[in-house]
């Protein structure tokens, strides 16, 4: 296909073309670098130091309990869901598409992409809504300026939803350039607690505090909370994002450094500031510590750094959510589409307040669907995919008028797990865990009928 067959009716030029339809081959050379670049600056973000910050200031959290929350958590979401950023680099398409293979045809589009398109639009908001904020607090104890933080929110998030509508090339160009800008004002966070001389900013005597709510419960609630983000993002996230790379293993090289690195700063940093001060929001209590223009210079910059390259992924991956629901929209407007909406969100500032509740639903939500396409995909199918098939409305995934029961039930018996009382085992876990095992056992049962679909291997 040539790429002018490619191109939607009516895409502008200079933005990317493929959408639902797969990457060739010969533009997945992209190496681990590339994906390392445009992931890293995701854990540096104000939004995910907000739930650090929240786990220690109203969590109750110690130092080291939240290192154990979130490592535990992420790491094995990671370990998990990194496997299926194959469905980017082995078959070029967005994870979105992949997911018809095991959720049908109809299935991936009503129930994955619609849960998708909206909780990335919550990340977008919330990411935008938080940078709007930092910056403001910035600028008020720096210049005296009472900032409008809901015009600066819909400022900031306006140029995220231009740059995602250029598409993937602007991502990797932005990132190549800025990602290490969002280093510098988390060493200078650091910096100016350690020097501040306040005897309640002393690192060693933070680091062996005892927790405030202590107990293994707390830990267990954002250990949670981290897997069931991770599981999702790493699986659909890495999926968009290595469709211009050449292998698995550089997708997973970059991606799992890249997280790792920027979750161990943004959590060190985060935590230090909410048990050395008590503000969840490392950039607020920066604002209060910096005592000249250049500190105020590094912290606004390097906030509206760490957060755009993945704030632009944020609206991309939505865009590509809805294109797999109106695939006729093409990937452009399906942005443009999604970045309509996301200024909506970003009007309703109340999204950050309750940041840990909303991530746990959505991990609650997300868990158990993904490790049903986990099971299928690498389980049962075998990491084999006829990529024709996902766009067959008729053939090997129209299981039941374009819907896999089985999927479906799968997924729902493990969001009910999420709601049982298992105060020992994170609930996005168990539904995780639940949802593999059901939907394993019940394919095999099930081979028998028709509606099961049979990939040929290749």
């Amino acid at each position: 296909m040539s790429d002018s067959e490619n191109r939607v009716a009516g895409t502008p030029k200079r933005v990317e073309r493929y959408g639902a339809e797969a990457v060739p081959r010969r533009l997945r050379v992209n190496k681990w670098h590339g994906i390392f670049q445009i992931q890293f600056g995701n854990g540096l973000s104000p939004a995910s130091m907000t739930l650090p910050g929240q786990a220690v200031v109203l969590g109750g959290l110690s130092f080291g309990g939240i290192f154990v929350g979130i490592f535990a958590g992420a790491a094995l979401a990671l370990v998990i869901g990194l496997w299926g950023t194959s469905l980017g680099t082995r078959h070029g398409i967005p994870a979105a598409v992949g997911f018809r293979a095991t959720y049908g045809t109809l299935g991936s589009s009503l129930i994955i992409s619609s849960i998708r398109w909206l909780t990335n639009i919550y990340w977008f908001a919330l990411q935008a809504i938080a940078t709007a904020m930092g910056i403001a607090a910035i600028l008020n104890a720096w210049l005296g300026w009472d900032v409008n933080t809901m015009g600066l929110t819909l400022t900031i998030a306006l140029i995220h939803i231009t740059l995602a509508a250029v598409g993937f090339g602007a991502i990797q160009r932005i990132s190549r350039m800025i990602w290490p800008f969002g280093v510098f004002p988390c060493l200078l966070i650091i910096y100016l607690l350690a020097t501040s001389g306040r005897p309640s900013h002393d690192l060693l005597a933070i680091m062996q505090a005892p927790a405030v709510k202590p107990g293994f419960v707390p830990v267990v609630m954002f250990m949670g909370i981290f897997f069931g983000m991770y599981i999702s993002s790493s699986t659909m996230t890495g999926a968009d994002l290595s469709r211009y790379t050449s292998s698995s293993a550089q997708a997973i090289l970059g991606y799992g450094l890249a997280t790792f690195a920027g979750m161990s700063l943004a959590t060190f940093t985060a935590a230090y500031v909410g048990l050395a001060t008590g503000i969840w929001n490392p950039y607020a209590a920066a604002g209060e510590l910096a005592t000249n223009g250049v500190a105020y210079a590094v912290l606004a910059v390097g906030l509206f750094a760490a957060v755009l390259v993945q704030n632009v992924a944020n609206v991309y991956g939505a865009g590509m959510a809805l294109v797999n629901v109106v695939p006729s929209l093409g990937r452009f407007w399906s942005t443009v589409a999604t970045g309509a909406l996301g200024l909506v969100a970003c009007t309703m500032p109340t999204l950050i307040n309750d940041a840990s509740g909303w991530l746990a639903e959505i991990g609650n939500v997300f868990s158990p669907l993904i490790g049903v396409f986990l099971v299928d995909y690498l389980v049962i199918k075998g990491g084999a995919i006829d990529v024709e098939a996902l766009f067959d409305s008729r053939g090997a995934y129209s299981y039941v008028k374009g819907i896999n029961p089985v999927a479906v039930a799968a997924a729902g018996m493990g969001y009910a797990f999420t709601k049982a009382p298992l105060s020992w085992v994170p609930p996005q876990m168990a539904g995780f865990a639940a949802s593999v095992v059901v939907y394993y056992v019940a394919m095999r049962l099930s081979a028998r009928f028709s509606w099961r679909a049979r990939v040929r291997i290749s």
